[in-house]
């Protein structure tokens, strides 16, 4: 009889000590776990993830209603799993843009909601209706692209003719021209 209730003791004990540290979890995480059940999950794609990552924030109207929870590619695509608030309507032609949310550069994915119907969890927003971020490195790339092309021996002659005209028009005009052809021939010093 003592060895049938010893092995008894042991399990009840087990079971207790399990629900004790299910009670304390539960308890410590209701909020996370209310916004669990209260969520809706969305995709879209994107042409580039443009830095967003899963735990970056969705807003609508500026306003945090969610969180990104995973990126992954799919043909050559960015498909961006998130999570917004059930209480947040989205309009079936929403839009979502990858932007940056802090001066330290962490993203943010915002959605602008559109449309009379209601987006649902299992649509997918489309790539003509999502917007990846412009970086810098695009913006300078273009703008080397650009200046590669002009012809700076003509936009010396140019300056200088202007600055020409301006000097008998305005001599107090005259100097900043003068300075806009120094650093227009500076330029075309260091490009050659």
């Amino acid at each position: 009889m003592l060895k049938y209730r010893g092995s008894h003791l042991i399990r009840s004990g087990f079971i207790g000590l399990v629900l004790i540290v299910l009670v304390i979890t539960v308890g410590l995480q209701t909020q996370r776990l209310v916004s669990l059940a209260t969520s809706v999950r969305h995709q879209a794609l994107f042409a580039e993830a443009g830095g967003l990552a899963p735990g970056n924030d969705v807003r609508v109207s500026g306003v945090k209603v969610g969180t990104v929870s995973g990126v992954s590619l799919q043909r050559g695509r960015a498909l961006v799993d998130f999570s917004v608030s059930g209480k947040v309507r989205l309009g079936s032609d929403t839009t979502a843009h990858i932007r940056t949310g802090t001066l330290l550069g962490q993203r943010v994915l915002t959605l602008e909601s559109a449309g009379a119907g209601r987006l649902r969890s299992a649509d997918v927003i489309p790539l003509s209706r999502t917007g990846s971020p412009y970086s810098l490195t695009d913006a300078l790339g273009e703008f080397t692209a650009n200046t590669a092309e002009t012809d700076t021996a003509a936009l010396n002659q140019s300056l200088d003719t202007l600055s020409a005209t301006i000097d008998r028009l305005a001599p107090q005009l005259g100097p900043t021209f003068d300075g806009i052809s120094r650093i227009s021939r500076a330029l075309n010093e260091r490009n050659e």
